[in-house]
């Protein structure tokens, strides 16, 4: 696959999803694996719960190692809470914590290059207001970290 560029690649689907957001009200998770011979498979994924976040990391992980993957980006919805808000060491899933945020999560990945934008908003009566992007360029860990190594949840 010749002029692939990432995070070119990573911003054109973020703006769609942001888009689809906006317009139909919700991001459906799916993972999009770039192979060696230029095709995109898109694959939809099904997380309503953790068992099923767990079996969609499984099987990203074995279908990245069979299609000889060269990149593989990521986009749902998802529920984030700021460290700050945990007491002590309160182990709650962000979807459960009360004071949670929703936001788009967007990973884009290579072997040499890591993009994960976060982009909190909140639903109002006249649309969807959304909050200044984070990017993170940091090696990511968790069940999506890294899907070109073996299962890191850590």
């Amino acid at each position: 696959m010749t002029d692939f560029d990432l995070r070119d690649m990573a911003e054109k689907f973020k703006a769609t999803a942001k888009e689809n957001l906006q317009t139909h009200g919700v991001v459906l998770p799916i993972a999009f694996l770039f192979d060696t011979s230029g095709r995109v498979n898109p694959v939809m994924l099904n997380m309503k719960d953790s068992s099923e976040k767990e079996a969609c990391s499984r099987f990203l992980r074995e279908t990245v190692k069979q299609l000889d993957v060269i990149a593989y980006l990521i986009v749902a919805e998802a529920f984030v809470a700021d460290r700050s808000m945990f007491l002590f060491s309160e182990k709650i899933p962000p979807s459960e914590h009360p004071e949670h945020v929703d936001a788009i999560f967007v990973q884009a990945r290579s072997r040499d290059e890591c993009l994960l934008w976060i982009i909190k908003f909140r639903k109002t009566d006249t649309g969807i207001v959304f909050a200044k992007e984070e990017l993170y360029e940091e090696d990511t860990k968790g069940l999506f970290g890294n899907l070109f190594e073996e299962e890191n949840t850590a």
